[in-house]
């Protein structure tokens, strides 16, 4: 059996969003887990208060628990939790979009659909490991989605994966005889990130990607020479551990129906 625990940057006003999440198989939560509770421990040790969840965005910059940490070693720690990820085997899943081009777009039938930006890069997530669970055997198929609570997008969402669009089948492919979204063993479950500790590694990839498409786009300014830099390692990193680029772009075609994904992707993102 599969979890997915997924996790967003960028619901203000920045001009990407991404949505990510880790695919983990059942058999290894249970060290992964550990792990993880290991990492927050000893950062609290480092930091000298007790530390019950990693906000990527303020451990990066600097703010509140991690002020007493300087910029190289917070650098130092992401890179260890890369490693980690890495050496865990977990693969990654993505989806990103340029908020101005769904403004843009928003006539689209098919983004009528979807509803909102978060609904849109969730739901190209979901499809993409579709793809790529559907070919497994038995039980190793079955696959558990688990969301940072996302309040306004929560039923919507739900109801999008219970009846998901027709054109949304082109996706994956399987045959109109079978069932939409087969791979899934329940309705997506929401969850508070401090207590679903994995969620928190989603959101350190989703930061890491939507800062790197915002640098590389010109859409953000480095607030550190070499930050450019350093940002498109880390993303390299987990692109590198991210589900291969056919099975989140299969169709891209201008006239395809799944091609919207395509299209709403910032280009550094789509290689």
């Amino acid at each position: 059996m599969k979890f997915c625990y997924f996790d967003e940057s960028g619901m203000g006003d920045e001009p990407v969003l991404v949505v990510a999440g880790i695919d983990v198989d059942a058999s290894r939560m249970r060290t992964t887990r550990k792990d993880w509770a290991d990492f927050l421990e000893s950062l609290s040790l480092r930091t000298g208060r007790p530390v019950d969840e990693f906000h990527t965005r303020n451990f990066y910059r600097g703010n509140r628990l991690s002020r007493t940490i300087n910029g190289n070693e917070r650098a130092e720690v992401i890179s260890a939790i890369l490693d980690w990820l890495a050496v865990r085997r977990h693969r990654i899943t993505f989806s990103a979009i340029l908020k101005s081009r769904f403004e843009s777009a928003r006539t689209d039938p098919r983004l009528k659909d979807l509803g909102t930006p978060w609904s849109a890069a969730a739901f190209h997530c979901v499809l993409t490991l579709q793809r790529a669970h559907q070919e497994l055997k038995g039980s190793r198929r079955q696959t558990v989605l688990i969301f940072d609570r996302e309040v306004a997008e929560e039923d919507r969402f739900s109801e999008l994966i219970k009846d998901p669009p027709d054109w949304s089948r082109e996706f994956y492919g399987l045959p109109r005889d079978t069932a939409p979204l087969d791979t899934l063993l329940e309705a997506p479950l929401f969850a508070d990130s401090r207590l679903v500790l994995l969620i928190q590694v989603a959101d350190m990839v989703a930061y890491l990607l939507r800062f790197h498409a915002e640098l590389q786009e010109g859409l953000s300014q480095e607030s550190y020479p070499g930050e450019r830099e350093q940002i498109e390692e880390w993303a390299v990193r987990i692109l590198g551990m991210s589900l291969p680029f056919d099975l989140r772009y299969p169709d891209r075609r201008p006239e395809g129906s799944c091609a919207l994904f395509w299209d709403l992707a910032p280009e550094v993102l789509r290689r």
